[in-house]
């Protein structure tokens, strides 16, 4: 039995229209299931009885079990959910001042074998279904009672490797029926697939970053092997081509390898690469785990590096990293878990 939360409002429309029932059911259903965070048909009290039964016999609600929460010194926290299958799934809620950010996943593990992430270490699952993307931030408001201000699919897997599960889930988010989500505050960050970042920005509005890292295919390669199939080139053309919302950009987010990408040519070339796009620019440190054979470069040449786009009017941030204390990287605390059936 499929969970009604993989439908969209516009997809459970049809359905029950089929059925003999008007739209205002699905806009009842959807407040139930996102704006109060319901888990059970039997507790959606003005719909009813028979139309409940009705329900139950054609969808269930599956739920995410909370495995592990922890709580980092600067607020962050992470949350590690078991799947019905014995799968783990990683969140993170992020606070900045009086503001919320919840950090989601698209997958159980990840395909694209990033050199210095940690996520892909243990290989790749399956794709989540898009009930189990949502269930992620109904679960963290039930758990917190804080609704996130900003969403950001930055957490395990590659979105856009799950394409139409990741794009129904924000429509989901969108719709003024549930959470009611604007456009702008919903951001998907890929590693560069450039034919289906083409794609998303002709089904749904979104905020896109970019996880780019390096300057020179040869490099890029190495450490990004996703970039043999879309080289530099292919991904700079797919995101001139993606519309931006007004007053929005695209974020590139570079991760700082010392003595890998990190030199003031690399600099250079990451500004002609970026010339004439909207970009905002986040360095991120290396977040040193496990045996990666990376370092992170000293904070003098970090500076050096975002000196030298700054002077060229480049929009450049050093990211603060939250949450080092409880393995708040991506993978990090999934890692300290094994699949039950992988074990067996």
């Amino acid at each position: 039995m499929d969970d009604i939360r993989n439908y969209t409002y516009e997809e459970l429309k049809i359905i029950f229209e089929k059925n003999g029932h008007k739209e205002y059911r699905v806009k009842q259903l959807f407040k139930w299931l996102y704006a109060k965070g319901c888990g059970s048909f039997d507790l959606m009290t003005d719909l009813s009885k028979d139309f409940r039964e009705e329900l139950k016999a054609s969808f269930c609600i599956k739920e995410l079990k909370l495995k592990t929460r922890l709580q980092s010194v600067d607020g962050t926290q992470k949350f590690l959910f078991q799947t019905e299958d014995g799968g783990f799934i990683e969140s993170v809620l992020i606070p900045d001042e009086r503001r919320y950010t919840i950090c989601i996943s698209s997958q159980l593990g990840c395909a694209m074998d990033c050199k210095f992430c940690n996520t892909g270490d243990r290989g790749f699952e399956r794709n989540l279904e898009t009930s189990e993307i949502l269930a992620q931030l109904i679960k963290v408001v039930e758990i917190t009672g804080v609704k996130p201000n900003n969403i950001v699919f930055m957490g395990m897997g590659e979105p856009l490797a799950n394409y139409d599960n990741v794009v129904k889930a924000i429509k989901t988010l969108q719709n003024p029926n549930g959470f009611n989500y604007s456009p702008r505050k919903i951001t998907l960050s890929t590693c560069g697939l450039a034919d289906k970042i083409e794609l998303l920005g002709r089904d749904v509005l979104v905020k896109l970053a970019v996880s780019l890292n390096a300057t020179t295919d040869e490099v890029r390669d190495k450490i990004m092997p996703v970039n043999k199939r879309y080289p530099i080139k292919r991904l700079i053309e797919s995101l001139k081509n993606f519309p931006l919302q007004k007053n929005s950009e695209i974020t590139i987010e570079y991760v700082l390898l010392d003595g890998v990408n990190d030199s003031l040519v690399d600099a250079e070339r990451l500004y002609s690469l970026l010339k004439g796009l909207k970009t905002k620019i986040n360095l991120i440190l290396f977040n040193e785990w496990g045996e990666k054979p990376f370092t992170p470069p000293n904070m003098e040449k970090v500076l050096s590096f975002q000196q030298v786009l700054w002077d060229k009017g480049m929009r450049v941030l050093i990211r603060e990293s939250k949450g080092s204390d409880i393995l708040a990287a991506c993978g990090q605390l999934r890692g300290q878990y094994k699949h039950p059936e992988k074990v067996a």
